[in-house]
């Protein structure tokens, strides 16, 4: 399972998540910094899912995080 742990410094919160074998999937734009073999995969939804997306106010892209 991934870990999950919320860190915090001047008054900017962001979350630090460790990946074995798994994946994540986070809001474009959302990634500032990556080390060890990630690799993204950044699809754009399908019609279904863009409609949803513009009902939900969320972004058409949401890039899958894999390591």
């Amino acid at each position: 399972m991934a870990q999950f742990e919320v860190l915090q410094s001047e008054g900017t919160n962001w979350v630090k998540i460790n990946l074995r074998d798994e994946s994540v999937r986070a809001e474009a734009g959302a990634l500032s910094y990556m080390s060890g073999d990630i690799v993204v995969d950044a699809r754009i939804l399908s019609m279904r899912g863009a409609m949803a997306s513009v009902f939900s106010d969320e972004s058409f892209i949401r890039p899958t995080y894999s390591g």
